[in-house]
């Protein structure tokens, strides 16, 4: 049984629009994490207090993430001998993602993903500033996450110890 709760900001919310559940920070995670925003006021970004504020309760120095969006085994691993805290967690999120996929995690992928991945991958490089410098960097884990790429927050494991499985959703439409 799950011996920690996870702050609010982080807490995943099966109600997003609910009004009377906590909701998880809007973010997205292609954006490093002072972008993160409160829910209830989304043009503000997090405080330095807020970042600052454990991750859990009560605090622990070890916490492991995991998502089943992530093609292969690309957990998150948080250590920090005085607690994590929430700005830990959404550091080393978009840290993680950000990272270059290897060329046996591409090789796993079907034909089928290896050419939506490609797709995300172009689309990206199209976007940056420097085309040439984003695509000598290569295919980036985020790419692989397709359009899942909003935070929905985290959820404590009931079967891993430290653990919590991070849900991930797709952008809102506007109405």
């Amino acid at each position: 049984m799950a011996d920690f709760t996870t702050h609010a900001l982080l807490s995943y919310s099966q109600h997003p629009d609910a009004s009377d559940q906590p909701q998880p920070t809007i973010w997205d995670i292609r954006e490093p994490s002072q972008y993160a925003r409160y829910p209830s006021k989304p043009e503000h970004p997090l405080s330095d207090y807020d970042l600052s504020q454990p991750a859990t309760n009560p605090p622990t120095s070890t916490l492991h993430i995991v998502c089943e969006f992530f093609p292969g085994y690309w957990p998150i691993k948080i250590r920090r001998p005085n607690g994590v805290t929430v700005g830990d967690v959404l550091e080393e999120i978009h840290s993680t993602l950000i990272r270059r996929i290897s060329l046996s995690e591409w090789e796993a992928l079907s034909e089928k993903q290896q050419g939506k991945i490609t797709a995300v991958f172009e689309h990206r490089c199209d976007r940056a500033p420097d085309r040439a410098v984003c695509r000598s960097h290569g295919v980036i884990r985020m790419d692989c996450l397709l359009e899942h790429t909003w935070f929905a927050g985290l959820s404590v494991s009931f079967e891993m110890d430290t653990t919590c499985i991070m849900t991930l959703r797709r952008e809102r439409q506007k109405p």
